[in-house]
């Protein structure tokens, strides 16, 4: 009986401290992919596959749910699993769950209310902005400071036992320090300028002396020093005269987008016989010719389902013989799913081309950076 109720304990608390494990994963995969993994699982159509989380859709939707709930807080939670699970395995003494229990739920409501007074939304949470919205309503954004100082200064006295009795003596004895103090400083001061206003007759004294003796020496300006003063002159009107570098230095590229009728009408074909054999049934509505890659815009019969289609890129880029191809499902904006194919023979984007354009040109940007062309061959530029 004995045996069984240790390999029992060790199980129980094996299975914690993994859900705590997989939830911190989780949780620190979500501040780099959770904005991207937004869009697959919250709607009508989820797609977990797509997913970025080190946990997949699991970790997806986990550390979604209690990130967006109690912010930066969300990870006392897998905190206290892991002690629950260490106390029941190593039966630890210095663990008492029902001090840590109180504790906790203090800091999951505390830490998202500091987080959300310094209008920072990511780590307050829901509940963080929730909290602070109804005590600003109360007792005002200054309140609410106030509340947060009070309570953390309680919460340090009563969890560390602290003798409020010692502080104040404590501060009794700062404050006989610092008076001491201020009248050293005084009295030092005090004997500081009459050393100094003595100091400053003999300073006195002896530019008078100095002045006498300039008023009789006569100096000659050599040639050297005049020909020091010319040069840093002829520099002053180099930088005046700096012109930018001409377009002219850049290497020319040719700008014409190299894509026939025929391979547009061959990947048309292709697209809808490969969608056809997976029983879809596809027209392949406009296609959009880029510098690099073809967008093509299809509409699906009714009752297709979109992530049907975003499973088959390898097929369909094994049918075009394409390196890859890439489904945008849906197209933002429209009502169809776009593919985008690389062009057999890419056309060279060059920084000659780019810098050039009017985009790039008559930008109104504090900064304007030409980062490349975008699929319907425009400049794109940003600040």
């Amino acid at each position: 009986m004995n045996k069984k109720y240790q390999q029992s304990k060790f199980i129980i608390s094996l299975i914690l401290l993994t859900i705590s494990l997989t939830l911190i994963l989780a949780f620190n995969s979500y501040w780099q992919y959770g904005i991207e993994d937004q869009s697959e699982i919250i709607g009508k159509i989820k797609n977990y596959e797509n997913t970025n989380n080190i946990l997949g859709g699991f970790g997806a939707l986990t550390s979604s749910f209690f990130i967006r709930l109690f912010g930066v807080g969300a990870y006392l939670i897998p905190l206290f699993i892991i002690l629950f699970s260490l106390k029941i395995w190593l039966k630890i003494k210095r663990i008492n769950l029902l001090n840590l229990f109180p504790q906790h739920i203090f800091f999951i409501l505390w830490i998202p209310l500091f987080f959300s007074s310094v209008n920072n939304k990511l780590l307050s949470g829901k509940i963080g902005l929730v909290l602070s919205e109804k005590l600003t309503i109360l007792i005002g954004q200054v309140g609410v400071i106030i509340t947060l100082l009070i309570s953390i200064i309680i919460f340090i006295v009563l969890t560390f036992d602290i003798d409020t009795k010692k502080i104040f003596n404590n501060i009794k004895v700062l404050k006989q320090f610092l008076k001491t103090k201020k009248e050293i400083i005084n009295n030092t001061k005090t004997k500081n300028d009459i050393k100094k206003s003595r100091e400053d007759e003999n300073v006195k004294e002896e530019e008078k002396k100095d002045e006498k003796l300039e008023e009789e020496l006569i100096v000659d300006i050599p040639d050297g020093d005049k020909k020091v003063n010319e040069n840093i002159i002829n520099q002053e009107d180099n930088i005046i005269s700096y012109e930018f570098p001409k377009l002219d230095l850049l290497k020319e590229y040719e700008n014409k987008i190299s894509i026939d009728d025929e391979e547009l009408e061959a990947n048309k074909r292709l697209i809808e016989a490969t969608l056809k054999e997976f029983k879809i049934d596809v027209t392949v509505e406009r296609a959009t010719v880029g510098p690099t890659i073809t967008l093509y815009e299809i509409v699906p019969d009714e009752g297709v389902r979109i992530a049907k289609i975003k499973n088959l890129e390898n097929d369909i880029a094994l049918r075009i013989k394409a390196v890859g191809v890439r489904i945008i499902a849906p197209l933002p904006g429209k009502g169809t799913v776009g593919i985008e194919v690389p062009n057999q023979n890419p056309t060279t984007v060059s920084m000659k081309d780019v810098i050039s354009s009017e985009t790039f040109q008559k930008s109104d940007f504090e900064l304007p950076i030409a980062l490349g062309k975008t699929i319907s061959n425009e400049t794109f530029v940003m600040d």
